[in-house]
């Protein structure tokens, strides 16, 4: 939503700290409340974002868009960014926004999930690994994953019905 534009610029500015701390270096940050507004509102919307909310409080965000293969002739979904506040970590917000991601990719044909992420990521990695998604390649600390929609909504139901809550 339109109102959401201002958290969704906060997790962001975030996501870059969060990213500068294992010593990724992109530069100067340019990204405005406004240039947002327009990649997820304009016409086309180029980039799309899921808030994770929690009484009231957002909890993190995913922000993606749709790339084309044209040796498929079928979508992917590119996951740009997907980060938790730190207190809110294994809160199963990360889990919710992926399956929300899985499912949008299987309504959309896509052939994969794929994302970029930094071996130094602690709490990340493992979280893909438990995933399952697959380390398709690594340049330095850069690490390339990727994922099927319906693997991931298979891994996703099983890592839900494994918990001692779960009914």
């Amino acid at each position: 939503m339109p109102a959401d534009v201002a958290t969704v610029v906060g997790f962001i500015e975030k996501k870059a700290a969060f990213d500068r701390s294992l010593g990724y270096d992109f530069g100067t940050l340019e990204t405005t409340a406004e240039r947002i507004s327009k990649a997820l509102f304009g016409v086309p919307a180029f980039a799309h974002a899921l808030l994770a909310i929690a009484d009231e409080q957002p909890l993190g965000f995913a922000f993606y868009h749709y790339r084309f293969s044209s040796f498929k002739a079928r979508p992917n979904l590119w996951l740009d960014d997907l980060y938790i506040d730190a207190k809110a970590r294994r809160s199963g917000a990360g889990m919710a926004l992926m399956s929300v991601l899985a499912s949008e990719a299987a309504m959309h044909d896509c052939t994969h999930i794929a994302w970029t992420a930094n071996a130094k990521n602690t709490s990340g990695v493992p979280f893909y690994t438990k995933l399952n998604a697959t380390l398709i390649s690594e340049n330095g600390s850069r690490l390339d994953y990727s994922i099927t929609p319906e693997l991931l909504a298979r891994r996703i139901a099983e890592i839900i019905a494994a918990q001692p809550d779960a009914s």
